[in-house]
Order: structure tokens, then sequence, then C-alpha cells
């Protein structure tokens, strides 16, 4: 069940942008599942947020700060420097409602991407592809993660 817990292939990007906008004190990984790549790659602390209690077990037992809720309707009292996003549709108001005044928003889709850019007032400030941090695309490009502020 836990062989994708840590991708290997995302390490280098979430190196780049922690380089680029970081360092980020508090993260809060909307929908982790069982990934703990962001807690064992970044700096800050790392909240992960699940529906999945199999899942938010599993990442306890690694000793990192996971939380059983529905990341639909979850507020968890606090705003975050970081938002990551993983199976939340990218128009969700929580998204932006969980961010401090400076915070930043992560995913790794082009779809969640082009949501993100579409119904929020965020703006993309960067991308990761082909191994390079590109600053301020014009448009939402085919690339591996999208960092929006």
């Amino acid at each position: 069940m836990h062989e994708m817990e840590f991708y290997e292939h995302e390490v280098e990007a979430y190196e780049a942008f922690e380089k680029f906008a970081g360092p980020f004190d508090s993260i809060y990984y909307m929908g982790s599942g069982i990934d703990r790549t962001p807690s064992e790659t970044l700096q800050g602390e790392v909240v992960h947020v699940d529906h999945d209690p199999n899942s938010v077990n599993y990442l306890k037992n690694q000793g990192l700060d996971a939380r059983e809720q529905d990341v639909t309707s979850y507020r968890p009292g606090k705003n975050f420097d970081l938002i990551l996003i993983s199976h939340l549709t990218a128009n969700s108001p929580l998204i932006v409602e969980n961010m401090d005044d400076e915070g930043a928003v992560l995913c790794g889709t082009e779809s969640r991407a082009r949501k993100l850019d579409e119904n929020t007032e965020l703006d993309l400030d960067a991308v990761y592809r082909d191994e390079i941090l590109q600053e301020d695309p014009a448009e939402v490009p085919e690339a591996q993660m999208y960092f929006f502020r």
C-alpha cells in the first residue's frame, strides 16, 4: 500500500520553489494521501490533511502531523505560508481562506493550475518544468509544478 509515499522526482521542484520564495514556516497539505515528500523536503512544519483514516494513521506512524478531515470543509484554525493542493478542486475558497497574507499555493497539475488562474485572484509566479524554475510565465504552460501568490 505504501510504495508511493515519497516522490523522488518532486524533490528538486520543492527545493527550487523554496529557494525562490521560501522559506515556508507553515505548510498545509490539502488532500495529502500518504505522500510525505513535502515533510522530508521543505524546511517548515507540514500539516497533512486527508479524509482517509488509513493514510492519516500511516503518516502519524511516520511521526508526521496528520489530521483526518474533509479538506473541502476543514478550517485548521490558522493561516499558512504555503498551501499544497493535491486532490482538491482548485477553485475551492478554502485554499485562499487558509493562506496568510503573503501566502502561496503550489499545485502539480495543469488542470488545477488553470482553475486557480481562472477562479482566484492569485497570480502564477513560477513554474517548474524540464528541471528549471521559470519565473513569471505569460500563461499556464505544461509543467511539473505551479506556484501562485
